[in-house]
């Protein structure tokens, strides 16, 4: 069930519990171009934003592979779920999610279609809305990208910082929603995670990246989405 409460903090989950199902996708990892300094050196949390904030202001494009495995408490099941992602400046964002259940959302800078064909059905969202928070920087993609964790920093609580072998953990539980956590492994090459751990009462949800590229050429056709002929079309 939604739960708009959570959406104070975390715009970017609702799209993801279409027909009261768990969480499917987590996309929240981006960006890789490796800016050196030292290892040895262990950086405070504000530098640590600094750096993130400077390598989300080199991107203008991205694409990779994810991985991602979902916990239900309750009944101990697991679900895992892998797909591709695209993303362009300010607002177009292509992900195609296949496993235990499949998804395709789509955005051409205007319009956000979420096609869930296990259901028949797809969900049109207007992105210029005040629901979305697009950009780069913002929840629109999910946590853990760019801006979206300087602002997790300001608005919940840190529990855990520290460096770990060539990572920073980073670990923020939300002020306002008992039990929800967002842990971010953050490389201290690319200042950017590798890896996202998002918890709440009902599930653990970790996600990863693969094969990321970086400002490269996207074409544009693939931010473009048809609507199948026989779903049906709920608008908002």
């Amino acid at each position: 069930m939604r739960d708009y409460k959570k959406m104070k903090i975390f715009n970017f989950l609702r799209p993801f519990f279409p027909l009261q199902k768990f969480l499917v996708l987590w996309v929240i990892i981006f960006g890789i171009r490796a800016v050196l300094f030292a290892e040895g050196t262990n950086l405070s949390l504000k530098d640590v934003l600094k750096r993130i904030e400077i390598k989300e202001n080199e991107i203008s494009s991205i694409r990779f592979n994810f991985s991602q495995q979902v916990k239900v408490k309750l009944t101990e099941e697991y679900f895992k779920t892998k797909g591709k992602v695209a993303f362009q400046k300010p607002r177009k964002l292509y992900i195609n999610s296949k496993n235990h259940t499949s998804q395709k959302i789509v955005c051409d800078g205007e319009k956000l279609w979420i096609y869930l064909p296990e259901y028949n059905q797809v969900n049109i969202e207007n992105v210029e809305s005040d629901k979305f928070r697009v950009g780069l920087g913002g929840e629109f993609l999910g946590l853990g990208f760019g801006k979206s964790i300087i602002n997790l920093v300001e608005t919940g609580d840190v529990i855990l910082f520290k460096k770990e072998n060539d990572c920073y953990l980073l670990k923020i539980a939300s002020s306002e929603v008992d039990d929800f956590t967002v842990t971010l492994k953050i490389s201290s090459f690319m200042w950017l995670p590798v890896e996202i751990i998002v918890e709440t009462t009902e599930m653990i949800i970790v996600s990863s990246i693969l094969d990321l590229r970086i400002n490269t050429k996207i074409k544009q056709k693939l931010f473009k989405f048809k609507i199948p002929q026989g779903v049906s079309v709920f608008e908002n």
